[in-house]
């Protein structure tokens, strides 16, 4: 999915700068957004212009070189694309009435012209034509672009996919440059031949930048923005036994500073349900700050072969712990099916401070900071398995423990990692290696 997504945004990239339009002097500003495709640095071919009273149609091949791919998603010469990328866009431009205002309509498809491009993309949709693009706005202002990936239907080797169509839009600002962008997709399923079934319904993903981009840049700009993300449902099912996931809702917001990431989440579970278990109305609020700009941009641009791309990753993480990050976890909610609460909050961040960066990993341990709270309605066993034998055993060990202590009618505990021993202290008193001895 990540490499089609990819080659979806170097297409609409391609198809941005084709659709530069206006409506009195059409052909002129096709030329326009052809030699402004040329001055991004690709090579355009076989233009075909032919215009008409109240309708114009265009065709160009556009070929973008292995390095300028290579350079986008910042991927090394050994492990990017194998060949430079031809592509054919094919586009029907409107300009009746409406052209008097300075507005457009635009609809056309993108074909892939050569191997090995054109073969993956074939063996996947069985067509070399499986975009479809519809653009509407001003000329010198806002548009809209649409893009339509059309749906699969494959069996191979007792493996089923259905992939319904999928749309990925971007707003677009009279600079030509990226203010919003949408992915929607009304479902997937696959099933196995070894019996596992799995299906994915209404992925929803909106993001909005606060800092227009350039599409060029849409994978490793780092700018101010919020996002929402919502998925209809998960089910996962394997011989008798079965995993559901309900509806799942999350907005984010990134504040971009000069050398720091600051990103705040809200979201939402409607229920999750394994076998006997179930809990539900889940809410997560959290908070990650003092994360390294820097270090996110070096891992963005890692490139080379896969010993380059780990020795900068283990760079960039040494920023990320110099800078001394933290995870708050606001809320950690959810109820079981009995409708009893678990409330919980905790935080965890790094102290930066004595840690040896020729051992990094290894030292984590002695430089995390973790604390939290639990709350629940019921005893522990109680809240996760209601009555029984299993019930009885969890709750003589952690609440007869003194994990957890009574009070006011809540089963409450207090934790907090102690760096020293690397050991996680309950209550004050009660050490977790000690109670699983």
């Amino acid at each position: 999915m990540k490499k089609l997504l990819i080659v979806l945004v170097i297409i609409a990239g391609v198809v941005f700068g084709g659709l530069k339009f206006n409506a009195n002097k059409v052909e002129e500003k096709y030329n326009e957004a052809l030699n402004l495709i040329k001055a991004n640095g690709m090579e355009v071919k076989n233009s075909v212009f032919e215009g008409g009273l109240l309708k114009s149609h265009a065709n160009y091949d556009v070929v973008l070189s292995k390095n300028y791919i290579n350079e986008l998603v910042s991927l090394g010469e050994e492990y990017g694309a194998p060949e430079d990328l031809a592509i054919k866009i094919d586009m029907n431009i409107s300009h009746g009435f409406d052209s008097l205002l300075g507005k457009f309509e635009v609809a056309g498809d993108a074909e892939f012209l050569n191997d090995p491009y054109k073969n993956f993309i074939k063996e996947i949709f069985d067509t070399t034509r499986p975009i479809k693009f519809h653009a509407d706005g001003a000329s010198g202002g806002d548009k809209k672009f649409v893009f339509e990936l059309v749906g699969v239907q494959k069996e191979q080797d007792g493996n089923k996919l259905n992939l319904a169509k999928s749309f990925l839009n971007f707003d677009i600002n009279g600079e030509k440059k990226i203010t919003g962008a949408t992915f929607v997709n009304d479902f997937i399923d696959f099933a196995s031949k070894q019996g596992v079934a799995i299906k994915i319904k209404n992925i929803d993903y909106d993001v909005k930048y606060e800092t227009p981009i350039e599409p060029k840049m849409i994978s490793k700009a780092l700018v101010n923005s919020a996002y929402k993300f919502e998925l209809g449902g998960i089910d996962v099912i394997s011989g008798a036994e079965a995993l559901q996931i309900g509806k799942i809702a999350s907005d984010s917001k990134l504040t971009v500073l000069s050398d720091t990431l600051t990103q705040d989440d809200t979201s939402t579970i409607e229920k999750i349900k394994y076998g006997k278990y179930e809990f539900k109305d889940f809410l997560i609020k959290t908070k990650f700050s003092n994360l390294d700009k820097g270090a996110f941009e070096d891992i963005i641009n890692a490139k080379g072969e896969p010993e380059a791309q780990l020795a900068a990753i283990m760079q960039a993480l040494d920023k990320f712990i110099k800078r001394a990050p933290k995870l708050t976890f606001d809320n950690l909610n959810f109820k079981n099916a009995a409708g009893k609460s678990y409330v919980s909050n905790f935080e965890i961040s790094i102290d930066p401070d004595g840690i040896d960066t020729q051992n990094l990993l290894e030292n984590i341990p002695t430089a995390i900071n973790f604390s939290g709270k639990i709350e629940l309605d019921t005893t522990p066993g109680g809240f996760v398995f209601g009555s029984g034998e299993e019930k009885e055993g969890i709750d003589a060990m952690l609440v007869n423990g003194g994990l957890f202590i009574e009070n006011g009618g809540k089963y409450v505990t207090i934790f907090k990692y102690n760096k020293r021993t690397q050991d996680l202290i309950f209550n004050e008193n009660l050490s977790l290696k000690s109670l699983l001895q």
